[in-house]
């Protein structure tokens, strides 16, 4: 009986012990846990205030275009992106706050392979949106007589972005996932959403990686060159623009551009007609209609539905020449004394 007696108590002791070491390690885990939370606190509130200004601009921007801005091509693609925008603020910053929030306790692997699969499509999606627009500014500026984007055609051209962004990170589906980490003296085990462990020995997370840089760098190197030319087409379009009228056209010769009677008659016959231009960019507010007929009367549209009519070579005109200032169209007329 003694014997027996001792045995029970050896056990009881045992048992104490184990479940003494299981609440220190559930302790210990704790501790950790919240002092890692603790140094990302920075982190947590950084991420908190982009989240609130992120969802706050670009819901406006959203509102605004469509509410007062007519259907353009341009519309559309700053719509489109400040919708990519706004889900990436509630679905991939959400994403990051939670692995801020549960540094070494992460949910399960399939809601760590859904989100880094969303950031990264949202991420590549934007950016390809991104590349869009500077093409259509660059063709709207630089190339104003070439073939346009109409809003429809700029439909499609955001699908195909995102669609492309969507396949561009598939990867990321399968590369992330629950990672290991020992913490503490015991070498508890947590999980972390990171670089799955079943890829962890293996050079596919390298190759994934190579090719993001690569995207992010000729997406830089693009827009840089891009908005460069852009840059260059409208310095000098402001230069022409802002040059002086001659000294013999005096301030009294300055009228306003509304219509040209077409009693006015030719100055002389020309060898074949020429153009007439207009430039107009919505965004810019820059508008440059220059004309010259074959001694007729030309008529320009612009972009408000508002038609002008010019006539060159009347008996008591010399050049013509139009300029924009502010809202209003001008023509400098010399007139002959």
């Amino acid at each position: 009986m003694k014997e027996k007696r001792d045995f029970v108590q050896m056990e009881v002791m045992i048992g104490n012990m184990s479940m003494s070491e299981g609440d220190n390690q559930d302790f210990q885990f704790e501790h950790i846990k919240k002092e890692k939370v603790l140094k990302n606190t920075g982190g947590i509130i950084f991420v908190s205030l982009l989240m609130i200004v992120g969802f706050g601009g670009n819901s406006i921007a959203i509102f605004v275009y469509l509410q007062k801005y007519k259907q353009s091509s341009y519309r559309t693609f700053i719509v489109t992106l400040s919708i990519v925008d706004l889900a990436t603020c509630c679905a991939a910053m959400i994403f990051i706050l939670l692995t801020l929030i549960y540094p070494i306790n992460f949910f399960n692997d399939w809601t760590c392979k859904l989100c880094n699969f969303l950031t990264h499509s949202m991420c590549i999606g934007s950016s390809l949106i991104l590349v869009t627009i500077a093409v259509e500014r660059y063709r709207k500026i630089c190339v104003p007589f070439g073939i346009q984007l109409s809003a429809g055609m700029s439909k499609y051209i955001c699908i195909l972005d995102i669609v492309l962004g969507i396949a561009l990170s598939w990867p990321a589906a399968i590369l992330y996932g629950d990672k290991s980490v020992k913490i503490g003296v015991n070498q508890t085990a947590g999980k972390e959403c990171d670089l799955s462990d079943d890829f962890a020995n293996t050079n596919y997370p390298v190759y994934f990686t190579i090719s993001l840089l690569f995207l992010v760098f000729a997406t830089i190197i693009f827009l840089s060159i891009t908005y460069a030319f852009i840059g260059k087409q409208i310095f000098r379009m402001k230069k022409k623009i802002s040059r002086k009228p001659p000294n013999h056209i005096s301030q009294d010769d300055l009228v306003t551009v509304e219509f040209f009677p077409s009693e006015c008659s030719p100055k002389k016959e020309e060898s074949k007609e020429e153009k007439v231009q207009n430039i107009y960019d919505d965004r810019s507010n820059i508008s440059i209609i220059s004309f010259k007929a074959n001694g007729q009367e030309k008529q320009s549209t612009d972009s408000k539905g508002k038609t002008h009519v010019f006539c060159e070579g009347g008996p008591n005109q010399k050049e013509n020449e139009t300029r924009k200032t502010g809202n209003r169209n001008y023509a400098l007329v010399n007139q002959e004394k």
